[in-house]
């Protein structure tokens, strides 16, 4: 006899798994502990099996849960293509696609992609909530937490896929009273700021701004001082606003620089390649049309 099972148990056991914690599964989840501890057993008793071992201490997969994940996600894939189908079939798309940019990097192709969805594609929600660098957007797209990432490149999964949007020229931000800043320079080298302490993003994260920097500095034989490291692009920029270092930035952050702030081209610093990113496998319909749209801009 075929199991009845909701939907929604599906999502509570793979945000439970996910967490291994109920209270932290149960704020995703907008729901109460208790509610979502009784939605866990009754999936657990119409499977038949325990997919959690729990204690006062902790609470971790068991051998069925680690063999119901895989099964659980493609189960909830499978329900969200086929109600995608039913509505493109019927001459609209409905659906939500989670996105992941990299803040203040994305200030003008973010609202551009999501205005051209809204305009194009009024029943897609887009869900704009997770800002990750490069590396960390990759990981989500692999694992399925995202369906879309703004991503330097290139990337080396084999399980992703890029649509190419821009290629900048790299900046180097300093304060207004910067010595550069003072003698009017329009450009410079690399190796003009060898001595210089920079505040960079992190390498553990994946930024692509980062590996430029880092593969600049070794092709040049120097290595500069990373005096801060900081996750988000606004506050580097903040940061070098008040006089704490100097910055490589791309050429979209010059729109939206601190006033106090001088940018100076760098000349022999290999360009910023941008794309879009998904997984091969995604076969959305929403996803599709979010994609036709950015190939459309």
């Amino acid at each position: 006899m075929t199991p009845r099972i909701d939907s929604f148990w599906l999502e509570a056991f793979l945000v439970v798994a996910e967490e291994l914690h109920f209270g932290r599964a149960a704020e995703r989840l907008h729901v109460g502990q208790s509610p979502l501890s009784q939605t866990i057993k009754k999936l657990e008793k119409e499977i038949g099996a325990q997919l959690f071992d729990r204690s006062t201490r902790r609470v971790s997969l068991s051998a069925a849960g680690h063999a119901f994940v895989p099964e659980a996600r493609a189960l909830l894939h499978g329900l969200q293509l086929g109600v995608e189908r039913a509505h493109a079939a019927a001459g609209e798309i409905h659906g939500t696609v989670r996105v992941s940019f990299s803040g203040s990097m994305n200030h003008d192709t973010l609202p551009r992609l999501v205005s051209a969805v809204a305009a194009k594609h009024p029943h897609i929600r887009m869900e704009c909530t997770q800002r990750l660098l490069s590396g960390d957007a990759i990981r989500a797209l692999e694992n399925g937490h995202v369906d879309v990432a703004f991503t330097g490149l290139p990337i080396a999964s084999p399980l992703i896929a890029t649509l190419p949007l821009a290629e900048e020229a790299h900046y180097l931000l300093c304060s207004m009273d910067h010595p550069l800043a003072r003698a009017g320079r329009s450009s410079c080298s690399f190796r003009d700021i060898a001595e210089e302490s920079f505040i960079c993003t992190p390498q553990h994260q994946g930024s692509t701004l980062r590996r430029v920097f880092d593969e600049t500095a070794q092709a040049n034989g120097v290595s500069p001082a990373v005096k801060y490291e900081v996750a988000d692009s606004s506050m580097v920029m903040a940061f070098v606003a008040h006089g704490l270092g100097v910055a490589l930035i791309p050429e979209c952050l010059c729109a939206i620089k601190p006033p106090d702030t001088h940018a100076i081209l760098l000349d022999d610093v290999p360009p910023l390649h941008s794309a879009l990113a998904w997984r091969k496998d995604n076969q959305s319909e929403v996803l599709r049309a979010v994609l036709r749209c950015a190939g459309n801009q």
